[in-house]
C-alpha cells in the first residue's frame, strides 16, 4: 500500500508542478492570472493530450480554456507554445541522458533500439523545430496561414478567406507580440527550466512505485527510470 501512496503523491506532484510552471509563463504576460486557472489548465492538458491521437488536443483545450478565463488567444498560445517548448527539449535531453547511462539494458533488451530512439528522437526534434519556427517566423506563420485558409476554402470548408485571414491574423501578431516579450524573460526561463526537471524525474518515479507495490525488486530505480524516459520520448506522438 505505501508504494502504491507514494505512486499516488508523485502523480499529484506532477499535476501540481505542472500547473506552476504553467503559472510562471502566465505571470509574465498576464500579471492578474491565478493560479488556480493554471493548475485546472494544466490538469485539462494532461487529460485531452492522453484522449487525442498524437496528443494533439491538449494545447488547443488549453487555449480554449483560458480564453475562457480571459486571457485572448494570442498571449494564451504564446504562453502554451513557450510552455511546450521548454517541456519538449527537456523531456528529449532527459531521456537521452537516462539511456546512455543504462545503454547496456536497452541494447540487450529492446530490439531494433537504434531505430525506435532514432524514431523516437526525430519525432521529437522536429516537432520542437517547427514550433520554434512557428514561434519566430512571423511571416513564415502568415504565409502558411494564408495558404492554409485559401485551401480550405477550395475544399468548401472555409468561407471568406480574406475575412478570416485579417481575423486570425490579429491573435497572431498578439501572439508574436508575447512571445518576443517572453523571449526576454530568462528568469522565467530558467525557473520554467528547473522545474520542469523535477516534474519529469518526479513522472519518471511512478513506474518504478508501482513496480515495487507488486513486490518485484530485481530492478534497480535508475534502470526502471531510463526505461519510462525512453518510453516517454518515443511514444510521446503516438495515437
Amino acid at each position: 500500500p505505501e508504494w502504491l501512496l507514494l505512486a499516488l503523491g508523485c502523480c499529484v506532484l506532477v499535476w501540481l508542478l505542472e500547473g506552476v510552471t504553467l503559472h510562471l509563463f502566465c505571470r509574465a504576460l498576464y500579471k492578474d492570472w491565478r493560479l488556480p486557472y493554471s493548475v485546472c489548465t494544466g490538469l485539462i492538458g494532461i487529460l485531452y493530450s492522453c484522449l487525442t491521437p498524437f496528443s494533439t488536443g491538449g494545447q488547443p483545450m488549453q487555449i480554449f480554456y483560458m480564453k475562457r478565463l480571459g486571457m485572448d488567444v494570442g498571449k494564451s498560445g504564446s504562453v502554451i507554445a513557450m510552455k511546450t517548448l521548454v517541456y519538449q527539449v527537456i523531456m528529449v535531453l532527459s531521456a537521452l541522458l537516462m539511456v546512455v547511462m543504462r545503454l547496456g539494458f536497452f541494447q540487450r533488451e529492446v530490439s531494433n533500439f537504434s531505430f525506435v530512439t532514432v524514431i523516437g528522437v526525430l519525432s521529437n526534434s522536429t516537432f520542437i523545430a517547427l514550433l520554434l519556427l512557428f514561434t519566430i517566423s512571423r511571416k513564415g506563420t502568415e504565409k502558411v496561414l494564408k495558404k492554409g485558409l485559401y485551401f480550405l476554402n477550395r475544399i468548401h470548408l472555409c468561407k471568406n478567406p480574406e475575412e478570416r485571414y485579417h481575423r486570425i491574423n490579429d491573435q497572431l501578431m498578439l501572439f508574436h507580440n508575447g512571445a518576443r516579450i517572453m523571449g526576454k524573460k530568462r528568469r522565467v526561463y530558467i525557473a520554467g527550466s528547473l522545474l520542469t526537471i523535477v516534474q519529469i524525474f518526479v513522472g519518471y518515479l511512478v513506474p518504478y512505485c508501482l513496480y515495487r507495490s507488486f513486490g518485484f525488486s530485481g530492478q534497480d530505480v535508475l534502470t526502471i527510470m531510463a526505461a519510462q524516459a525512453f518510453v516517454t520520448m518515443i511514444s510521446a506522438f503516438v495515437p
